[in-house]
């Protein structure tokens, strides 16, 4: 183990040993829990600090102008299954964790939400107040939620960032309204993606993503989920890639583009997508 190693032990609670898998990165070889599957970074604590500075700026993780149609239908569609799946509640509560600038929030309250925030990075934090959101800046568990406060959690490209994922989970857990849903949204670490890739997948990069460092399968967030007492309502999986740009020529990547694109619907039917999407409810 190194000094400073920032994760020494499965974050979900396994209490099982990390061994070395053979996904290698500048920052280490990947760690796997013997229980459950799940994987971590071998990174130290100023690895892990130094790269969430990534995401310290105004505009925060605010899609482009070029993306931005295709982020919002997409969050869209995801946030009105979310409320059918709740009943259609007259202005729901949702809390996005981690909720940067807050281009989420503007879509959900366009979506018939009623929205609060959480983003312990201050520029973004300042960016979405300034905006009207209520958003607290800082860390979840020092909101000091009452209990059942929300009717939807959201937490897209979150968990991967967390030391402490099951303690996030179980904090969700306890504001979480009856019949309330939770959204993730991570990378898939038994992904087709991640198995041909390896070190070269971006979703394992610490600093192309900005503090990458805990990994999940659908079953490592079926352990978590039990753990928080959650049920697992729908899992999904999408998306296959078999080279980052810039890895190959020009002409290769386009036509492994294309493979991929090919095989997306086939990959999204037998859920080996890199791109996971979970619901998990509250009774």
């Amino acid at each position: 183990m190194k000094n400073n190693q920032l994760i020494i032990n499965c974050p979900i609670g396994c209490q099982s040993t990390l061994y070395e898998t053979n996904i290698v990165l500048p920052t280490g070889n990947l760690l796997k829990c013997s229980n459950c599957g799940h994987i971590v970074s071998s990174c130290t604590h100023d690895d892990y600090e130094q790269s969430l500075q990534k995401w310290n700026s105004s505009e925060g993780t605010f899609p482009g102008k070029k993306d931005y149609d295709r982020y919002q239908q997409v969050i869209t569609k995801r946030l009105l299954h979310a409320k059918k799946l709740i009943q259609q509640k007259n202005l729901p509560k949702l809390l996005d964790v981690g909720c940067s600038s807050g281009a989420l929030l503007s879509i959900a309250k366009n979506c018939g939400f009623e929205v609060f925030g959480v983003e312990p990075a201050s520029d973004p934090a300042k960016t979405s107040q300034s905006k009207g959101f209520n958003v607290f800046h800082g860390f979840l568990r020092e909101a000091h939620y009452p209990d059942y406060s929300f009717d939807v959690i959201v937490l897209f490209e979150i968990i991967e960032h967390v030391i402490t994922p099951l303690q996030l989970i179980k904090e969700c857990e306890r504001i979480l309204s009856p019949g309330g849903i939770i959204l993730i949204n991570t990378p898939n670490a038994s992904s087709y993606t991640a198995r041909f890739m390896k070190g070269r997948w971006e979703g394992f990069d610490l600093y192309k993503m900005g503090g990458h460092v805990s990994f999940f399968t659908p079953g490592s967030l079926s352990v978590m989920a039990n753990k928080s007492g959650l049920k697992i309502k729908r899992i999904e999986t999408r998306n296959i890639r078999f080279y980052e740009n810039g890895q190959v020529t020009k002409l290769f990547y386009k036509s492994a583009k294309i493979m991929a694109q090919l095989l997306a619907y086939p990959v999204k039917m037998i859920n080996q997508g890199h791109d996971l999407l979970c619901y998990l409810s509250k009774n």
